[in-house]
């Protein structure tokens, strides 16, 4: 399979989501709020917060060291 549009460019911290390689990876948790004080204690920033998806979930996302996106995401209810 080949991907003709959009075309894919190079990497970089802030990349497009067209870039090559991972972009974004999701990590399910029990505790949004233990994980997301466990981030803050390390010096990682949260984009946002802890935010709500309807009632089902609870997720803060951070930017790993090669810019990669990391979802932190507690299913609830």
């Amino acid at each position: 399979m080949k991907c003709h549009y959009p075309l894919a460019l190079g990497g970089g911290r802030n990349a497009a989501p067209n870039t090559l390689g991972i972009r974004r990876v999701a990590i399910s948790v029990d505790d949004i709020d233990a994980a997301a004080d466990g981030l803050l204690a390390r010096g990682t920033e949260l984009f946002g917060g802890v935010g709500k998806f309807q009632d089902t979930g609870r997720f803060c996302y951070v930017r790993g060291q090669e810019g990669t996106i990391v979802m932190h995401a507690e299913r609830i209810g």
